[in-house]
């Protein structure tokens, strides 16, 4: 019926950094942080030897991470600190993509080029565990992405995607069906 799901996690870390004057404060991780989330896709129209496939994406990814370290700007000052850093997802995405089919040592493989604009709804919270102070704020934007799935084989594959322009992202990942 054109319907998908999908489920994504995993571990990841960060670094936040801060403006101030004429250089950037710098807060990472130094334990890796986590990273869950899912999503539906619809495929509005599906891929013929001539057309394209398009398709729309509706996901929410949840992650959390421990800043633990500080370093200024200037490189003068470092230290610990306690700050944790939670940030929701949400996006809604357009996607073109085209799949070409071949053969790989007897077995039907296939590589799916794809790209689309997808418009992110971010949610961070800040929380310095020290003392207790909270900061929060959202950002709304819009992304182009760009990407491929390769499946060598019939329910796995790998999928590589890079993102510029409000979101700057690169990932690669593996993808198993059933």
């Amino acid at each position: 019926n054109g319907l998908r799901y999908y489920f994504l996690g995993g571990l990841s870390t960060y670094d936040l950094k801060i403006p101030s004057g004429a250089f950037s404060n710098s807060y990472a991780t130094d334990d890796a942080g986590f990273v869950f989330g899912g999503g539906l896709k619809y495929t509005l129209a599906p891929y013929t030897m001539v057309t394209p496939a398009f398709s729309a994406d509706l996901s929410a990814v949840h992650s959390r991470y421990r800043l633990t370290r500080f370093t200024s700007g200037d490189g003068k000052s470092a230290g610990g600190t306690s700050f944790l850093l939670t940030t929701l997802e949400l996006q809604a995405a357009l996607t073109v993509s085209k799949k070409f089919m071949f053969d790989m040592g007897g077995v039907r493989a296939s590589i799916d080029p794809y790209l689309g604009v997808k418009v992110i709804h971010l949610r961070s919270g800040l929380d310095d565990l020290s003392s207790g102070a909270h900061f929060s704020g959202t950002k709304t934007g819009y992304a182009p992405f760009f990407g491929f799935k390769f499946k060598p084989f019939t329910y796995e594959g790998l999928v590589i995607e890079g993102s510029v322009l409000n979101e700057l992202s690169a990932s690669i990942g593996l993808t198993l069906g059933f």
